[in-house]
């Protein structure tokens, strides 16, 4: 079972969650803007965040990581490639 909290679009508003998924290409506020958010904020900053992307694109791999991003998944994504992943960081929380 896993156990996943829908982020807000907020910049103010996060809520904790046991490991949000985020694209890099969302609305409002985009996948790395929310990853540095929740990095910044005590609260939520041990969280371990997946991002996903439609890009292969490295630079943004890379910034993700940097982020503080603990896997980056260029999609599409299969549920074999992304529950053992889940798992994984399910087990550091």
């Amino acid at each position: 079972m896993y156990s996943m909290n829908i982020m807000p679009h907020s910049k103010t508003n996060c809520y904790s969650a046991t490991g949000p998924l985020t694209d890099i290409g969302m609305p409002e506020m985009d996948g790395l803007e929310l990853l540095q958010t929740l990095k910044a904020n005590p609260e939520t900053h041990s969280l371990p965040v997946i991002v996903l992307t439609g890009s292969e694109d490295m630079q943004s791999q890379e910034k993700a990581l940097k982020l503080g991003a603990d896997d980056f998944i260029v999609k599409p994504v299969t549920e074999n490639d992304l529950l053992p992943r889940i798992n994984r960081l399910l087990r550091k929380v």
